[in-house]
């Protein structure tokens, strides 16, 4: 196995002016190294190709991406997705000797440095120009009006429009809409990962509305197909939640979360399944973010470039293709070290 050392977007710099506006307690900006793992296992031994397609964390607005370190038995390639410009590590086995254990695996470092937001008091976001091309896209008027589209598990009519236009009340206000949904979300739908298989952690917006319960991609699946269906752009964030409670450790799985956008503040971000779980926290994630995260990829039905198994409903976990087809017999492991 052999070390491949790989440059990012250079780091994010703010000026002192822009973190005085930044809330100071909990702790406006947080740096650590978070590092994503993962084993592909179970490969037929007649396997063709071998692919596996991992997102990447970009600089932008509130995070800075300074360095990553990569370790895997083939070099990957940087490939970015058509339609939201999301960055991912294609590693391609096909070919490439398996480990003893018959197994494919790769680590990626990252030396992360994440800012508190709270756009709804101040500008939305620091001026800089390190911004990555992802996020410059992100904040087209283009990808705007995407963002007002349904996806294949947020639909924008039916009972997510009714219900929007019950709980906004006929708000006019974007924020004061958006304010409405979020509070309605947060009262009646219950963070409960107790269902079924296959029912909750799909972002589906319809289950959502029914069963009043899920994990975050259900939460913030029902407020974008709801704040969509008032004309109001919203999207969909997927990364981690990173402990703050002790210097190093593990983490479990993904977080994700969602923003709206606002003509006269720009994009805001809400986090609606953390305020169901902690309601003291309602206000502070309308509106604004801790710097205890790292995000990874934005959209829904993200086209992946050059898969043949077709969109990925969202991406945070790897992607495989096996002969062409996804292939599910993984591990992963993702863990953090303050810096």
């Amino acid at each position: 196995m052999y070390r491949v050392l790989l440059s990012v977007m250079a780091a994010l710099t703010l000026s002192s002016g822009a973190l005085a506006a930044e809330p100071t307690a909990p702790a406006a900006v947080r740096s650590f190294k978070f590092t994503y793992g993962f084993t592909v296992k179970d490969v037929p031994s007649d396997a063709q190709s071998i692919k596996v397609w991992i997102p990447i964390p970009q600089t932008n607005a509130w995070q800075s991406i300074a360095s990553a370190e990569t370790n895997s038995t083939v070099t990957p390639r940087e490939v970015v997705d058509p339609e939201y410009g999301n960055h991912f590590w294609l590693f391609d086995f096909t070919g490439a000797s398996p480990s003893p254990d018959g197994t494919y695996t790769a680590t990626m470092t990252y030396d992360v440095t994440r800012y508190a937001r709270r756009p709804l008091d101040g500008p939305a976001a620091p001026a800089s120009t390190s911004l990555s091309a992802q996020y410059s896209l992100l904040n087209s008027d283009s990808l705007r009006a995407r963002f007002l589209q349904p996806d294949t598990l947020v639909p924008l009519d039916g009972k997510i429009a009714a219900e929007a236009q019950t709980s906004s009340a006929g708000e006019t206000s974007t924020i004061e809409a958006a304010r409405k949904i979020y509070d309605h979300i947060v009262d009646s739908v219950k963070y409960d990962k107790s269902g079924p298989a296959g029912t909750w952690g799909r972002g589906d917006a319809v289950y959502a509305c029914d069963v009043r319960a899920g994990n975050c991609t259900d939460f913030h699946s029902l407020f974008i197909g709801e704040a969509r269906s008032l004309g109001i752009p919203a999207r969909f964030t997927i990364g981690f939640s990173v402990p703050n409670d002790k210097p190093s450790g593990d983490i479990a799985g993904y977080h994700c979360w969602a923003e709206f956008y606002d003509k006269q503040l720009g994009w805001l971000p809400i986090d609606a399944s953390e305020a169901s779980k902690n309601p003291a926290r309602r206000d502070e994630l309308f509106g604004g973010l801790d710097a205890n995260r790292v995000d990874f990829s934005w959209g829904r039905d993200i086209p992946l470039p050059e898969a043949q198994a077709g969109t990925a409903n969202f991406i945070i976990y790897p992607y495989v293709e096996v002969d062409g087809q996804k292939y599910d017999k993984f591990d992963k492991k993702f863990s953090y070290e303050n810096l």
